[in-house]
């Protein structure tokens, strides 16, 4: 671990900060864009299941939103983002609350 990383271990973040860093994390990582295995097990892992988890991609590949061509900004294009962004939240409140359990 070097220097910067066990100062930052010992730092504590308020709400609000650490809403602002995992927010911020969220939008870096769907900048990069999310592997499909990924995705399969961070909606795995938030609960969804693996039927509706394969229903949705069918749906989403039946709008001809495949994630080898490029493509503009498009409904489809939006819609993997939002579902990706919306299991990244998942994922980060999840680790949130094991992180910092209500007393």
């Amino acid at each position: 671990m070097d220097e910067r990383s066990r100062k930052a271990s010992l730092e504590v973040l308020t709400e609000s900060a650490r809403e602002r860093v995992l927010q911020r994390a969220i939008e870096i990582d769907a900048a990069r864009g999310t592997p499909v295995a990924d995705l399969r097990a961070a909606a795995a892992e938030a609960g969804i299941s693996t039927e509706a988890f394969d229903q949705a991609m069918a749906e989403l590949e039946g709008e001809s939103a495949t994630v080898a061509r490029p493509q503009s900004r498009s409904r489809p294009r939006t819609l993997w983002l939002a579902v990706s962004v919306v299991l990244a939240l998942a994922i980060a409140a999840l680790f949130v609350m094991r992180l910092f359990p209500n007393p």
